[in-house]
């Protein structure tokens, strides 16, 4: 009998242990970063054995309370065994963690005094007005009187072409223009007085000879039984050609008297009219070998020279870049954020790159009517009121578009402009929470010296993320950059 039961105190205790080896062998398919886990699993069901000195001499081990205290022990060291695998995954979990988190910058909010201006912003020096002057006929150039930088006046020479070609054109059409003056002059004038009298006495001349060739005829009429036919035949025939010729030169003396026909005329004062055509367009392009300015300015640019043969219609680019340096205007970009509180009129502090001790007073003057969609910008233009010699085109410039007098002053909370994101039309950043990094929606105000006005959205001491190019996702974890100082930003 006693040998039964020490077999099954045996079959017990190696139920356990399979239960416990079970479980370890479960624990072991985890990661290998659950390895402690398992390890202090396995060393608490080891203190789970039975100590032989336990039981009694007889060979009968206390079966009942034996087995119910082996439950509750085996039970608990399953329960613990739990708990440290999930404390040793989350620790696993947090080293994998901190060897992929990326080291971000961070920078402080805190508050400023508000500015006295909405915007600052940078653009480039441009002249209000410029103008491009290209030939109007092709040739070549022979004669450059100017050079870049000079100043010059309305209708001064900038070039000449050669205008040979266009001369001779010029005097062909004044004497086509001349032969048709002539002809119309001579039509309308009608025919002279010593032409009339020429044709009265050719007629006078033509009848007397029909008086004769009449008489002659009435005579072989009397004598016709005494005359031969064919004689009588001539004198009819002599009759009848000077009734002809009286008749003809009789209409041609009409004809010098009336004049020439209205329709004549009217072809003869077209014909000058054509002539007068063909040589306004000679003079014109004999006219455009010199090319002149057609403002006063200062010359920027000339892209030819001396025996280069132009043509208008090949040409890419001005031949002359003419500027008007007294108007100067500085052209820069407005974030669409920014756009409600900029107007035309308001004024303007600008300084360049070139002279930042010099600062020049300006205002707003144009607004483009609509915005750059890729950029989301809007383009505006800042007028110069003080415009001096040291200001040329393309310079670069610094804008500030002040705030009107009376805006009131107050202390604001600003960020770096890096900092600030945009999707959906929402303007964002991301704050750290200990080690982990939180979308925050913000309200946005005026841009200065690379910062941005915070209205709503952060609170001073707060602590922002500067991305530095990284795409960071809300709840992500990161690891702030140490700097060199040993301080934590």
């Amino acid at each position: 009998m006693a040998p039964s039961v020490a077999a099954k105190d045996l079959e017990a205790k190696t139920n356990g242990r399979h239960a416990c080896s079970a479980a370890s062998t479960a624990e072991a398919r985890e990661p290998a970063a659950d390895a402690t886990s398992s390890n202090a699993m396995s060393q608490r069901v080891q203190a789970l054995k039975l100590d032989k000195s336990h039981i009694s001499p007889g060979g009968k081990p206390r079966r009942r309370w034996r087995r119910l205290i082996l439950l509750v022990l085996l039970v608990a060291g399953c329960v613990a065994g739990v708990g440290v695998q999930e404390q040793a995954t989350t620790w696993f979990n947090q080293l994998r963690g901190a060897s992929a988190m990326p080291e971000v910058d961070t920078v402080l909010v805190t508050s400023e005094e508000a500015a006295d201006f909405v915007l600052d912003t940078t653009g480039y020096v441009m002249a209000g007005r410029i103008i491009q002057v290209n030939p109007r006929i092709p040739g070549t150039v022979v004669e450059l009187p100017v050079e870049e930088g000079d100043r010059i006046a309305q209708g001064d020479v900038l070039a000449r072409l050669d205008r040979q070609q266009y001369l001779s054109e010029v005097n062909q059409m004044k004497a086509g223009l001349e032969l048709a003056r002539a002809n119309f002059e001579e039509l309308e004038s009608g025919a002279r007085e010593q032409d009339i009298r020429k044709a009265e006495a050719a007629l006078e001349e033509a009848q007397s000879m029909l008086e004769l060739a009449e008489s002659n005829l009435r005579r072989a009429e009397t004598l016709k039984d005494t005359i031969a036919p064919a004689e009588y035949d001539r004198m009819r025939s002599n009759r009848a050609q000077a009734a002809s010729r009286v008749e003809q030169l009789s209409q041609t003396l009409e004809l010098l008297k009336r004049g020439a026909r209205k329709e004549r005329l009217a072809a003869a004062a077209a014909e000058v009219e054509r002539a007068k055509a063909l040589l306004a367009k000679a003079e014109y392009y004999d006219n455009n070998t010199t090319i002149r300015a057609t403002v006063s300015g200062t010359l920027l640019k000339c892209s030819v020279d001396c025996g280069e043969s132009v043509r208008p219609e090949s040409m890419t680019g001005a031949m002359f870049t003419i500027a008007d340096l007294n108007q100067l205007e500085a052209e820069i970009d407005i974030q669409e954020r920014d756009t409600p509180r900029i107007k035309i009129g308001q004024s303007c502090l600008i300084t360049t790159e070139a002279y930042p001790e010099r600062e020049y007073t300006g205002r707003v003057c144009w607004l483009a009517p609509m915005y750059n969609r890729q950029r989301g910008v809007r383009q505006a233009r800042v007028e110069f009121l003080e415009a001096d010699e040291r200001l040329a085109p393309d310079m670069n410039c610094r804008v500030r578009i002040l705030k009107d007098a009376t805006a009131e002053q107050a202390s604001v909370l600003r960020v770096p402009h890096d900092a600030v994101a945009e999707e959906a039309g929402e303007s964002f950043v991301f704050v750290l929470d200990g080690q982990t990094a939180r979308r925050r929606a913000m309200e946005l105000g005026d841009t200065v010296d690379e910062k941005v006005e915070v209205r709503s959205g952060l609170a001073e001491g707060d602590v922002v993320i500067l991305p530095g190019g990284l795409s960071l996702d809300d709840g992500q974890i990161v690891r702030p950059r140490t700097r060199d100082d040993g301080d934590k930003q």
